[in-house]
């Protein structure tokens, strides 16, 4: 008896992961120095198959922290850093291309002025 000929499947194979970020956001945009801030970014799979991923954030063009994520393939996770600076100026801050300005204000000093022995001078009526 013969055997029936086997027909070749043809599959199309899954796309690969492939990770792009989006929604970088930052609360609060300005702070005061030893305040923290969080920068909060969307990662998303295009692909079809599950990966992971390694977010990296940097300020001022430094790399400060680095997270990996594994998403399955289609969706998205949301991804939040706390940063935190003693120092005030204006950061950078960017994660895969997106970018954001993070403002630490210089802390307001305030003086105050104490009067004493205060004594009226007479007034000539």
């Amino acid at each position: 008896m013969k055997e029936a000929p086997t027909v070749p499947t043809t599959e199309t194979p899954l796309k690969p992961a492939e990770f792009v970020a989006s929604g970088l956001s930052i609360t609060p945009l300005t702070m005061k120095p030893s305040d923290t801030a969080t920068v909060s970014v969307t990662i998303t799979n295009t692909g079809e198959v599950q990966g992971t991923y390694k977010v990296t954030l940097k300020l001022n063009g430094i790399t400060e922290t680095s997270q990996d994520v594994t998403i399955a393939g289609g969706a998205s996770e949301k991804l939040a850093f706390i940063v935190t600076r003693s120092t005030p100026g204006s950061y950078d801050i960017s994660i895969d291309g997106l970018s954001a300005k993070l403002i630490v204000e210089a802390p307001v000093t305030t003086t105050t002025a104490s009067v004493s022995n205060l004594k009226r001078a007479p007034t000539g009526h």
